[in-house]
C-alpha cells in the first residue's frame, strides 16, 4: 500500500505541475467531461491523488485507504473508457509532464499509465483480500478461545 501511496503522490504532483503551466490546451473543455476545463480537472484529480497518498502514508491498513484506492482506480478506468468510447487518441494528461521529461512517446506514456492503473488496482485488491483473510483468522482464533 505504501508503494501505491508513493506512486499516487508522484503522479499527483506531476498533475498539479502540469496544471500550473501556461499550456493553452488546458483552457479547453475536457473531452470526457466537457463541463470542466482540462486544467481544472488536472487540479482536482491531482489534489485527490495527494489526499489518498497522504491517507495511505498515515493509515495504510485502514478501510478508507484500501477501498478509496480501489474506487480511485475504478474512476481512472471509467475515464479511460470514456476516452476510448469517444474515439479520442490523444495522449491522456494523467502523467502530467512526465512523458516529456522522460522522453516517452505517446504510446509508451499510455502503456505506462495503463500499467500504473493495473498495479494500483492489484495492490488495492490484494490488500482487501489479505485484510479479509486476517480478519477471518482472528475471528477463528477468538471462537476457539471462547469454546
Amino acid at each position: 500500500m505504501r508503494l501505491a501511496g508513493a506512486i499516487l503522490f508522484v503522479v499527483g504532483v506531476l498533475k498539479l505541475s502540469q496544471a500550473s503551466t501556461g499550456a493553452v490546451s488546458l483552457a479547453y473543455p475536457d473531452p470526457v467531461m466537457p463541463f470542466i476545463s482540462a486544467r481544472l480537472l488536472l487540479l482536482v484529480v491531482g489534489q485527490v491523488e495527494l489526499f489518498f497518498a497522504i491517507l495511505i502514508a498515515l493509515r495504510p491498513q485502514s478501510w478508507h485507504a484500501r477501498y478509496g484506492l480501489l474506487a480511485l482506480c475504478g474512476t481512472f478506468v471509467a475515464y479511460r473508457l470514456g476516452l476510448y468510447s469517444l474515439g479520442i487518441e490523444a495522449p491522456c494528461p494523467c502523467l502530467g509532464r512526465a512523458p516529456d521529461w522522460l522522453h516517452l512517446s505517446s504510446h509508451q506514456a499510455e502503456r505506462l499509465a495503463h500499467s500504473l492503473i493495473v498495479m494500483l488496482g492489484a495492490v488495492s485488491i490484494g490488500s482487501i483480500i489479505t485484510h479479509r483473510q486476517l480478519a477471518r483468522q482472528c475471528q477463528g482464533r477468538a471462537m476457539e478461545e471462547i469454546s
